[in-house]
């Protein structure tokens, strides 16, 4: 039987030594200025593709109808339609 670990708010395994650390990024307001014509928004760290969830006025969105991650970026994701001004983008994401 393994004993878990609390890191954050999950509860998992605990890693092997000298692994790799992952830290999971949760809530974070993007950088971009959401005013009816931006659809660029950059997080504060590099982030797995895979791990982004972006989630408009407190509703997730889905990839690749909603937003796109441009190729070769590792920061940033563009929405495929801009926010409105009054609109909250907030991001879950695991840093690089």
């Amino acid at each position: 039987m393994s004993q878990w670990t609390k890191v954050g708010n999950i509860m998992g395994p605990p890693g092997q030594a000298g692994g790799t650390v992952y830290v999971l990024v949760t809530g974070e307001i993007p950088s971009g200025l959401i005013n009816g014509v931006n659809t660029i928004f950059t997080a504060s760290a590099n982030f797995h593709a895979s791990s982004l969830q972006v989630y408009l006025n407190g509703l997730r969105t889905q990839e690749l109808t909603e937003w796109t991650i441009p190729t070769g970026v590792f920061n940033q994701f563009q929405m495929t339609y801009p926010p409105m001004t009054g609109d909250t983008i907030q991001i879950d994401y695991i840093e690089l």
